[in-house]
């Protein structure tokens, strides 16, 4: 994996601990956890540092999970290893460092050390659990359905050159390109990717898709525009997930005609 690629990626696993989802199933899996190990009778004080602790565990060994699998997926994401396994096997590496961690919190947290019959215990549950939460995602991602499919007619449709040249878990629902060094990023609706080609070639291919050049390093699709917004002289668009890039003076008028709403930048 290329520099670049790596910040990619470490951006897309920056996404994923700061989703909803993420949070959502640490606190859980927190809570759950302390409901079943707190003694009866334990005061607030048991309860808390037992909640500290199954806080730090979920958190850590599902970051250090999500990365090494993020990592190991897209390493082997230009190979012929089917998605499920490639999950899989991501899973099956990733237990190690989730089973170190798991490992560390305790050591550091617990007065009593395990014995070795505990140890071999917990490492099974580990790689057991992981590796099957990568087989769910693998099995997930595998069976997900292309959003546009392709069909051959006399008159090509918009974008279909440009469409083939991504991973097909990624889908077809465009949502921007960028360039970026001698990369262009392109984001659809399940994820994000490097395609090495020169943006030029990527305008090119992309004529008659609907959507904006609105930058010098930025195309986006017309339907993941939120709003436009103001700052002072500049202009931005406000894609559906958040994202904001600049738009060019040369492209303000362009996009005023599009109808969207302007509204002044928080």
């Amino acid at each position: 994996m290329s520099g670049t690629e790596v910040q990619l990626a470490l951006r897309k696993w920056y996404g994923v601990l700061t989703s909803a989802p993420f949070v959502t199933i640490v606190a859980v899996v927190s809570l759950l956890g302390t409901f079943y190990l707190v003694p009866q009778g334990a005061g607030l004080p048991v309860m808390l540092r037992i909640l500290a602790k199954q806080v730090a565990t979920s958190a850590l060994s599902s970051a250090v999970a999500s990365l090494v699998i993020l990592f190991g997926v897209r390493a082997m994401r230009d190979s012929r290893v089917p998605v499920v396994l490639r999950h899989c096997l991501s899973g099956l590496v990733a237990s190690v460092p989730v089973f170190a961690v798991v490992l560390g919190i305790e050591a550091v947290s617990s007065e009593v050390l395990w014995q070795s019959g505990d140890l071999m215990a917990v490492a099974l549950n580990v790689v057991l659990t992981v590796t099957g939460i990568a087989l769910v995602i693998g099995v997930f991602v595998a069976r997900r359905p292309v959003a546009v499919a392709v069909v051959e007619t006399e008159a090509p449709q918009p974008g279909v050159t440009f469409l083939k040249r991504l991973p097909v878990d990624l889908g077809r629902a465009l949502i921007r390109v960028s360039a970026l060094d001698h990369y262009v990023e392109v984001q659809t609706s399940a994820g994000t990717t490097l395609l090495l080609m020169r943006f030029a070639d990527a305008l090119e291919e992309l004529e008659g898709c609907p959507g904006h050049r609105i930058h010098r390093s930025h195309w986006v699709a017309a339907g993941a525009i939120r709003r436009l917004l103001r700052q002072e002289r500049a202009m931005m668009v406000e894609l559906e997930d958040g994202t904001r890039l600049p738009v060019s003076r040369s492209q303000q008028s362009e996009m005023r005609a599009t109808g969207l709403p302007l509204e002044r930048a928080e």
